[in-house]
Order: structure tokens, then C-alpha cells, then sequence
């Protein structure tokens, strides 16, 4: 949802903003990635969460949100990344950007700063200055500053 705007009408906004230069980070929520392609470059908006999952293999040559159809699409043979793939046998879930497949990573915050494709633009949020407060009263007080944050 972008600035309290239905789906549809969130989408056209984002477009118009970004075209303007104009998208407004903070008016931004959920799990998504929308993906403008403009002069021949690709520009990526990455929910800041993570929580859309995208994936992308060694060369950067595909993107998508599936992990089984970046799998599918390799004509090399794959081999499984041993250690993360007991990382996500054991706790259910795999730090990114490394998967259980060699060579093909989860595209979060990590993976987007250090991504070298200069077809790639990854959009970047702003930085927010968050003031940690180390001390709380309850439980509810640390969940909510969590929430908020």
C-alpha cells in the first residue's frame, strides 16, 4: 500500500512518483518488489523488511521470486551449499543472502549494497535515525517501540 491508496491506485502512484523522482519511503508498506525498466537499466524497489523474498543467481543474469524457477533455470549443474543447507534443515531458515544452492543468493539489504550489475539499480530508503532505548518497562513497551520501528 502506498499512501494509504487502494492497490491499484498505489501502484499507478509509485509509478508516477518515481518517474517524478518523488517516492515517498516512509508512505510505503507491505511485502513487495516492483521493478521499472527504463533506458535499458533496471530499477529495483525492495520492500526494506526482506519479507518479499527475490532471488538472483551468480551472474545476475535472472531475477524473480521464485526460487524453484531460478533452480529450474540454470543449465549448469547445481551443487547444495552443505553448510546452509543444514542452517536451514536446523532452524528453518536461511541468513541470506546464501542459500542451500551454491551460487544462488537471496537478494536482501546485504546482497543490494554489495550487488556489482551495473544493469541493476537497487532503490535505496533513506536512513532513519533511530534512537535506541535499551531499558524498557514491559514487554508491550518493547514490542510496540519494535513495531513502530
Amino acid at each position: 500500500m502506498y499512501k494509504g491508496k487502494s492497490y491499484r491506485e498505489s501502484i499507478r502512484a509509485v509509478l508516477e512518483d518515481f518517474e517524478s523522482n518523488k517516492i515517498s519511503y516512509a508512505e510505503i508498506i507491505g511485502a513487495f518488489c516492483v521493478i521499472f525498466f527504463v533506458d535499458k537499466k533496471i530499477h529495483i524497489l525492495m520492500a526494506q523488511s526482506d519479507l518479499y523474498h527475490v532471488f538472483t543467481n551468480q551472474r545476475e543474469t535472472i531475477l524473480t521470486s521464485s526460487f524453484l524457477a531460478l533452480i529450474a533455470a540454470q543449465t549448469k549443474k547445481l551443487h547444495l551449499s552443505k553448510m546452509d543447507f543444514l542452517e536451514q534443515f536446523l532452524i528453518g531458515y536461511n541468513v541470506g543472502p546464501q542459500t542451500s544452492v551454491a551460487g544462488l543468493f537471496q537478494v536482501d539489504n546485504l546482497y543490494r549494497k554489495n550487488s556489482k550489475n551495473p544493469r541493476f539499480s537497487f532503490l535505496t530508503y533513506p536512513s532513519r535515525d533511530v534512537q535506541e532505548k535499551t531499558v524498557y518497562n514491559n514487554y508491550e513497551e518493547c514490542l510496540n517501540t519494535q513495531l513502530e520501528h
